[in-house]
């Protein structure tokens, strides 16, 4: 299931369809000359531990107990986390993403995702158990709820624009019937990002130029470092967490 422009995230009781459409200024144009980034997320020290939880709804669904690892580290390097590039005006334009996989038994998958403003999110109940998808958008220790909406039943669904109150980058994910289920995206203003999934990222056919590049990873926050982009050159820039 695809769009034109459109990403497909699976919250695991519930599939996330994201964008139709942007909304801001960005401008696609041919890209000649783009460079690529690459790089490593460390994490060095002690992760976060998970919080566990005993779940109180539909255990015969959602099984006894649950783990959610907020800082997930693999051989030294952040799991989870999104890289992306700020003051892009024009580029490659978004690109159009494939089906993935489904994930069902009340799962919110994948935990940190993109989204982009004012594009509709679609969003599909795949569990036996009732979903109450609630959407926050997060700025600074406030939580603003951009909708909240009961899905009753395996197959029901409901289609809302990404209308933020406060323009801010944080959107979270919840599910009001089972408090273990969480996900957060990072609001992206043009395609120049990766997405974590190994500690490595690669972004390419970046336009030559100096741009501020940026991670951002749940509890922990951001790193960020001046890049400049060399015509058809490749740059690496790692970055490194620290735990306990």
């Amino acid at each position: 299931m695809t769009t034109k422009n459109g990403l497909l995230a699976v919250i695991g009781g519930v599939v996330l369809l994201a964008w139709v459409g942007v909304s801001f200024a960005y401008e696609t144009a041919p890209v000649d000359d783009g460079g690529t980034i690459t790089g490593k997320i460390k994490f060095t020290g002690k992760a976060p531990e998970a919080k566990h939880f005993t779940v109180q709804k539909n255990p015969e669904v959602c099984g006894q107990t649950r783990d959610l690892q907020e800082v997930p580290v693999k051989d030294g390097a952040l799991v989870h986390a999104v890289v992306f590039l700020e003051g892009v005006q024009k580029g490659k334009a978004f690109e159009e993403k494939g089906t993935s996989v489904t994930k069902k038994g009340c799962e919110l998958f994948p935990y940190v995702n993109v989204q982009v403003k004012n594009a509709k999110v679609e969003i599909e109940n795949q569990d036996p158990v009732m979903h109450n998808p609630h959407l926050y958008e997060v700025v600074g220790t406030a939580r603003i709820t951009v909708f909240n909406i009961g899905l009753p039943e395996k197959g029901s669904k409901l289609a809302e624009p990404l209308k933020l109150k406060r323009n801010g980058k944080l959107v979270k994910f919840e599910c009001d019937q089972h408090d273990f289920m969480h996900a957060w995206a990072y609001v992206i203003e043009n395609p120049y990002y990766s997405l974590l999934t190994d500690g490595t990222y690669k972004i390419e056919g970046v336009p030559p130029g100096t741009y501020k590049l940026k991670v951002w990873a749940p509890v922990i926050g951001f790193k960020e470092a001046d890049i400049t982009v060399p015509p058809k050159g490749t740059v690496t820039m790692d970055f490194e967490y620290t735990g306990a």
